[in-house]
């Protein structure tokens, strides 16, 4: 069986909310087989918009410990976040905060021991650092543009 192909979304904000929901419409035509997203903090305010990425199509991750918080709220994960990296094919990251630390030599060395064939990729969109970490060459060859 051929690996799936799985993209992870850290963040929910201005530029994470919106690509959750660009590559859930179009994953098919993308070759996207999963879209699962990471949201750190159970807001209530923010409840509509996981609800919205959730019905198109897209998986809610939450940190362990912060799971009950997000049932409680009327969110329902469907993966901790750990997990959802582990089985990530690609990993955004669309937080604005640390981005110092995701251009370490341990940021890399943490996304290279996921895979053989990881690699860091760190882009820039409307000023917020992205990063990547692929961990499939079929990715490259199906997104040459990652």
């Amino acid at each position: 069986m051929a690996q799936q192909k799985i993209v992870h979304i850290v963040g929910t904000g201005t530029i994470g909310e919106p690509l959750i929901g660009i590559l859930s419409t179009f994953k098919e035509q993308f070759g996207i087989d999963e879209i699962t997203f990471h949201k750190r903090t159970p807001l209530v305010t923010d409840r509509s918009k996981v609800t919205v990425s959730c019905k198109q199509g897209a998986k809610l991750a939450v940190d362990k410990d912060r799971w009950q918080k997000f049932v409680e709220m009327g969110m329902h994960p469907s993966l901790e976040a750990e997990e959802a990296i582990e089985r990530a094919s690609v990993i955004i990251d669309c937080t604005p905060v640390g981005n110092e630390n995701k251009e370490s030599p341990r940021a890399v060395k943490t996304a290279s021991a996921r895979s053989t064939h990881a690699a860091s990729m760190i882009g820039r969109w409307n000023g917020v650092k992205i990063s990547l970490f692929k961990s499939s060459a079929a990715i490259r060859t199906t997104w040459p543009c990652l």
